[in-house]
């Protein structure tokens, strides 16, 4: 699934930037809230992939929270609030 691999590569590049040593300097401040950003939405598609392929097609898993609430009652995340 090319979304899921979108998804594990934004998270290592996330992984990556919390190498870095505080106090941060605005880019690498910067760098980080772009790549949450990415690692977030990249999350969502892979999510949503996941439940359409697993018949969640039907509902409707357009904005993010639908895709949250419904991820979580297909225990495909713990945490409906995270």
């Amino acid at each position: 699934m090319k979304k899921y691999e979108n998804f594990c590569k934004a998270l290592n590049n996330l992984k990556e930037i919390q190498k870095e040593i505080p106090p941060y300097s605005t880019v690498v401040q910067t760098g980080m809230v772009s790549l949450y950003e990415i690692c977030f939405e990249q999350a969502g598609k892979a999510m949503k992939e996941v439940l359409e392929n697993n018949g969640y097609s039907q509902h409707k898993i357009g904005s993010p929270r639908a895709i949250i609430k419904m991820a979580y009652q297909a225990n495909l995340i713990d945490d409906e609030d995270c």
